[in-house]
């Protein structure tokens, strides 16, 4: 079903407010839903987003959204919000500025979710972050909603079908983009850590900065997400949660808090990061000393996480192929009997090597996802 968009005025009509809502998104194993998509005053969005898993294809106990973010800022740079996420930040290829959507001190993937305790893995993420009373309600605080996540199931218990939607709200403001990738992945059940597709949505600020065109979810994956997510994913698994910070810059030029004037910080100073803040539409963090005895305001790209916080939980990255050009898949090793061609750049992973110069390979995206069979290794490439 497609979307249906309108425009409602603030009192007076001084105001247009673009309204997108319910927008669905077919996966190949369920639906992607924006129950609402609307501007946040002149410079972001509010977004809420479900998945509705098909309980005939999904078996999962709890089904989670995780989010990537590539964010441009109004230099034109790519920096993310502080210097462990930027740390994180896909530096070239595929998936190219694109950062795991979590707080730097948070060590669970899962949006809006608590930290998991030590060697607990996404099964332990908890249901969602409710700490009302009430009934759970992922939504705007104007629609009474009081959590900014749930996770979903999809599983057959005593012949009977049991589903519940996975779902987040998010409210990404500033910046001149930002750009993100949702997935829904299997946290628990037969299909933990298998991934049931992905859309992408966002904003972009105006060339004269006084408004932003939000553009709600399209499908990006009908089943493992793209780079955009994976090559993000990978860099979120190889890092720790915030750590000690270190000064890179030889010196770096940062403010003072009480004053915000001028001061030079020592190349090797070691402090740790308190807040994010935006001084003169620059992101920058707020930090101090370790023996908390001064406090500055710092660029992002003068510092650097030292590596010393805590282990992130993993979250499955498989390793896919692609085959650059019409790629014929077979149904024997021996590649002689042709089951169809796989147009280009087919997204695959590989299940089995053999000795007759094939691949065992298995769809993961697009229309003939789940087809299995063999693929001349010569033709296929890994994707990045």
């Amino acid at each position: 079903m497609g979307a249906s968009a309108g425009q409602s005025l603030h009192a007076g009509g001084a105001v247009q407010r673009k309204v997108i809502q319910k927008k669905d998104v077919d996966t190949h194993y369920g639906k992607f839903k924006t129950t609402t998509f609307s501007k946040f005053e002149t410079r972001g969005v509010d977004c809420v987003l479900e998945f509705h898993p098909d309980p005939d294809k999904i078996d999962a106990k709890k089904i989670g959204l995780s989010q990537t973010l590539a964010t441009t800022q109004s230099d034109g740079s790519h920096t993310a919000i502080d210097p462990t996420k930027e740390g994180r930040r896909v530096q070239s290829g595929l998936g190219q500025d694109y950062t795991l959507d979590r707080l730097s001190d948070r060590n669970n993937p899962i949006y809006g979710a608590d930290n998991l305790g030590a060697r607990e893995g996404l099964d332990k993420t908890k249901q969602d972050n409710n700490t009302s009373s009430d009934p759970t309600k992922v939504d705007t605080d104007a629609n009474g909603g009081n959590a900014t996540y749930q996770l979903g199931y999809a599983y057959t218990e005593a012949n009977a079908k049991k589903t519940k939607e996975a779902s987040l709200y998010d409210q990404p403001k500033g910046a001149a983009s930002k750009m993100f990738e949702t997935t829904a992945l299997g946290l628990e059940g037969t299909d933990q850590n298998k991934y049931f597709g992905s859309v992408k949505w966002g904003y972009k600020q105006n060339s004269a900065g006084t408004d932003v065109d939000i553009s709600d979810i399209e499908l990006a994956s009908m089943g493992v997400p793209t780079q955009n997510f994976l090559a993000a994913a990978k860099l979120w698994n190889d890092n720790q949660t915030r750590g000690t910070l270190e000064v890179t810059a030889d010196p770096a030029k940062a403010k003072k808090t009480t004053d915000l004037s001028d001061v030079d910080v020592a190349k090797g100073t070691k402090v740790k990061q308190t807040a994010t803040v935006s001084i003169g539409n620059k992101s920058m963090v707020k930090v101090e000393t370790l023996d908390s005895s001064t406090s500055y305001y710092m660029n992002v790209v003068d510092l650097k996480d030292t590596g010393d916080g805590s282990a992130t939980a993993k979250v499955p990255v498989p390793e896919v192929f692609v085959n650059p050009a019409t790629a014929a898949l077979y149904s024997d090793a021996e590649m002689k009997t042709k089951v169809k061609d796989l147009p280009a750049n087919t997204r695959m992973e590989n299940t089995l090597c053999t000795t007759h110069g094939s691949y065992g390979m298995k769809i993961v995206d697009g229309a003939d996802l789940g087809l299995t069979g063999y693929v001349d290794q010569t033709l296929i490439k890994r994707e990045k």
